[in-house]
């Protein structure tokens, strides 16, 4: 069936300190029905299929947060608090590795996850960042960014199998470089995942293959070189 949602959402917007911060709340109510989750299906022949979960909420609060502390020094802030569950899900699949038990609640190769929470839905996740631009000489500019990613566990599958939980996890990308002070052109030092976190985007187990698991990872540690110019 088709998938349909009703979103509610209040927010402030707001500048202080003489425009050198900005603070914008919004809290947030999104009521879906049919919602369409994909998971693994053994009697289809390892293929996915597309099922309604009935009905599912979430609802949470966002905060954003600049400061220019100084005109060459930025700090802001992203940070949101989620409250994701399934309201109404009792045709999920049950989960494979190892085989979900009657005890654990498969019947008929299906069971009820109403009240459990949603796939990709963590407690928190936030986004901390700070930025220094400032002049070297007459003609060029340093720069360095850098940014903490911060996200809470949550559930990669829509069966609720408890071995698909990527656990809570920090994140820090960086920059770094010099350029021309008319912005003509940069050279720059950029690092992603510096602390080298494995972290999980999506996994499943996989019942035909060795009753293993199998996950799609994000990238790891990357260092490379940027370099910007402006023909114009």
């Amino acid at each position: 069936k088709p998938e349909s949602a009703n979103a509610y959402e209040l927010g402030l917007k707001t500048t202080i300190l003489d425009g050198r911060m900005r603070f914008n709340a919004a809290v947030f109510d999104v009521d879906f029905s049919d919602l369409q989750v994909s998971s693994l299906n053994v009697e289809a022949g390892q293929g996915f299929i597309t099922t309604n979960a009935g009905k599912a909420t979430t609802r949470g609060v966002e905060f954003d947060i600049a400061w220019l502390v100084t005109e060459d020094l930025n700090l802001s802030a992203n940070i949101a608090l989620l409250d994701g569950k399934y309201d109404k899900f009792t045709n999920a699949q049950c989960y494979q590795v190892p085989a979900q038990t009657a005890a654990e609640g498969c019947t008929a190769g299906v069971q009820d996850l109403s009240g459990e929470t949603l796939q990709y839905a963590p407690d928190y996740a936030a986004t901390l960042s700070a930025e220094d631009s400032r002049p070297l000489g007459d003609s060029l500019r340093v720069f360095f960014r850098t940014e903490l990613f911060l996200t809470d566990a949550q559930q990669l599958n829509s069966d609720g199998d408890p071995d698909t939980v990527q656990g809570a996890y920090e994140k820090i990308d960086a920059r770094i470089g010099i350029g021309s002070l008319d912005g003509r052109w940069q050279a720059a030092i950029v690092g992603r995942n510096l602390t080298d976190e494995i972290i999980a985007v999506y996994a499943a187990g996989t019942p035909l293959n060795g009753n293993s698991h199998f996950g799609i990872l994000d990238r790891t540690r990357q260092i490379g070189v940027q370099l910007r110019y402006n023909f114009d």
